[in-house]
């Protein structure tokens, strides 16, 4: 989702007040032993040239971080966009801007957005959902080899109670990984669950594992990390109750060849 320019000024501002939090290169490979760590240190925002998305990159940097954290591979998406294979900084950007390039059918500057409909019974129970015609985020999640469900309440009176899918996609195993609508660019840094007062215009991922969970969020300024985790009041907030719908990621089942 595309943030307000008066969000990005703050965090443009509180940015620039800030010291970085590591030294950044596009050419250097993102630092770190393991993945998760790795991915920390990854942003929608660049330095490059070429790339003239990054602001509206939010929903495709998280399906990317997403797919690499349920163990896709870098290569094999980079490589259906002639991006070369080294996990570096440059290549994450070209890749999240191809993504967006891919996926933005609309030609309008506003990113990536999902969007489903819930379907329901004649006693108003869901049954059901599918894409809202608009829906672009099943193009970035089929360029990566994703599905995504959308956590919907159980009725259409309930439909932000979303306890029960949150729960049942928690217990279907580890990692889980979640996409969520939030509101970016607050002066800290910080993300705020949508309501009255906090449009939504950002995404983040949640990563869920070792019963932790944690947040990656790509709007942040290179040198930056993205990564910090999330407290159970978090975790009920941005998936359990959020107006705007949750995305529960998964990799999708590859025929195998013959």
């Amino acid at each position: 989702m595309r943030l307000r320019r008066h969000a990005l000024l703050l965090l443009g501002l509180a940015a620039c007040a800030a010291p970085a939090d590591f030294e950044y290169a596009e050419a250097d490979a993102l630092p770190g032993t393991d993945l998760p760590t790795r991915l920390a240190h990854v942003s929608q925002l660049d330095l490059l040239p070429e790339t003239t998305g990054d602001q509206e990159r939010c929903s495709c940097a998280a399906a990317l971080t997403g797919y690499l954290l349920l163990g896709g591979s870098f290569d094999d998406a980079a490589a259906k966009f002639g991006i070369g294979p080294e996990l570096t900084f440059a290549n994450v950007h070209r890749l999240q801007e191809a993504l967006l390039r891919a996926a933005n059918v609309d030609g309008e500057n506003n990113g990536v957005l999902g969007s489903t409909v819930p379907e329901y019974d004649g006693e108003e129970r869901l049954i059901g959902w599918h894409l809202n015609p608009k829906d672009e985020f099943h193009l970035v999640l089929a360029a990566l080899d994703l599905t995504a469900e959308p956590l919907l309440g159980p009725t259409r009176a309930a439909r932000t109670d979303r306890r029960a899918r949150v729960a049942a996609a928690l217990a279907a195993g580890q990692p889980t990984v979640f996409v969520f609508g939030c509101h970016g660019g607050l002066a800290d840094g910080a993300i705020a669950p949508p309501d009255a007062t906090h449009e939504a215009n950002h995404y983040a991922l949640a990563y869920v594992v070792d019963g932790r969970g944690w947040l990656f969020d790509s709007f942040r300024q290179p040198g930056r990390l993205a990564r910090r985790e999330l407290s159970a009041d978090e975790m009920r907030a941005y998936l359990d109750h959020n107006p705007i719908t949750p995305y529960w990621l998964r990799r999708a089942a590859i025929p195998r060849r013959s």
